[in-house]
């Protein structure tokens, strides 16, 4: 199950990208996580400027190409492009 904890001012942010996910198809976009786990990553992000450091701890590879039915996030491209843009106008997109 997802979690967070933190030490000190690092917070740890614990995703579950296996029980929740639904692999992609030419039919279908898949789903990496549940509304509810969704909405609880989005809020720990939203509230990373409480914390020195925040530590995501993701159990699928970010940086894979697009690619239908893959276990990495390319394989839910649309739930990836959407927190990536939550964490760019969050947190920031880091340095240019």
């Amino acid at each position: 199950k997802y979690q967070a904890f933190t030490i000190g001012t690092i917070r740890f942010v614990i995703t579950d990208l296996r029980s929740e996910s639904i692999r992609s198809s030419e039919y279908y976009s898949g789903k990496v996580y549940s509304k509810e786990q969704k909405q609880w990553l989005f809020d720990e992000f939203s509230n990373a400027g409480k914390y020195d450091f925040v530590v995501w701890v993701t159990s699928r590879p970010w940086t894979n190409g697009e690619e239908l039915g893959s276990d990495s996030w390319g394989g839910f491209a649309n739930d990836r492009d959407e927190l990536a843009d939550h964490i760019a106008s969050t947190i920031g997109a880091g340095p240019r």
